[in-house]
């Protein structure tokens, strides 16, 4: 009795180890696509982008700026930012800015003075989004909306002056040095965009405590890219405006511009329930 005790307790002894070790190192098949539209269909997301604006509209106001001498340079630095949400997997909604930055231009005129032109454009977007194809890595998504489009044109006269400090004085005449009003234009405007987007990068580590039963995160926090190509056109001509005083005779133009923009976005995903 006693050898068969220590001869079960011996194959014991050999049989136990070598079970445990093929459970803890049997491979067990990860069945949770992190990135999978599956797994999360919701997000909220910000973003920030960079890219280059064709201004296509103010026609009116470019052939004044164009007959006192200006050169016209359409294409500016973009610059977008904003907020958004992902919905259903495939609907999204978005909230941004566009702002296009001033172009700058000297014309030298006669007697030491200088004329110079600043213009600069701003829209605010509401816009709507449809995720119409997918692929593994990449996908596209057709975007419309409302947009307010905002036009500035600043044009300032100066002359080269002598100026004495102990008198606080000018030596040079400045009577011929006319004062310019700041342009100004707005209106609302129709927005619409095809964007080119990469699937979310997500990180695989999720915390402890934000795991469900299945292994897969609840949430998780994901980067991807965007190229933007898109359109913002007025609905109809409006004239223009000076900041300070009346004005008569004002030139009507519609305000439009074609975009590209390339954007970085950052989004807190929700998996789907």
């Amino acid at each position: 009795m006693k050898i068969n005790l220590v001869l079960l307790v011996l194959l014991a002894g050999l049989w136990l180890p070598n079970h445990l070790q093929a459970q803890v190192l049997t491979p067990v098949a990860d069945t949770i696509d992190y990135n999978s539209p599956d797994t999360y269909n919701r997000a909220i997301y910000s973003y920030l982008g960079t890219g280059a604006g064709v201004l296509t509209g103010s026609d009116n106001m470019r052939k004044l700026t164009e007959g006192l001498g200006f050169e016209q340079v359409r294409i500016r630095q973009m610059y977008s930012a904003g907020f958004g949400g992902r919905f259903k997997d495939r609907f999204y909604a978005e909230l941004g800015i566009s702002f296009l930055i001033s172009d700058h231009d000297d014309l030298q005129l006669s007697g030491r003075r200088t004329l110079e032109l600043e213009e600069s454009a701003l829209s605010g977007n509401l816009l709507f989004g449809y995720r119409f194809w997918q692929s593994d890595r990449n996908g596209l998504v057709l975007w419309a909306g409302p947009s307010v489009i905002g036009q500035v044109v600043k044009i300032t006269e100066r002359q080269e002056v002598d100026f004495n400090f102990d008198t606080f004085s000018n030596t040079g005449s400045t009577q011929d040095v006319r004062t310019w009003p700041v342009f100004l234009h707005g209106q609302g405007a129709l927005h619409l965009a095809l964007e080119w987007r990469t699937r979310p990068f997500m990180s695989r580590n999720p915390r402890a405590n934000a795991v469900s039963r299945a292994g897969c995160p609840r949430t998780g926090v994901s980067s991807d890219l965007a190229i933007r190509l898109g359109y913002v056109g007025g609905f109809q001509e409006t004239a223009w405006e000076v900041d300070y005083g009346n004005v008569s005779n004002a030139p009507v133009d519609r305000n439009a511009f074609l975009y590209l923009s390339v954007t970085g976005n950052i989004s807190y995903n929700y998996r789907r329930k």
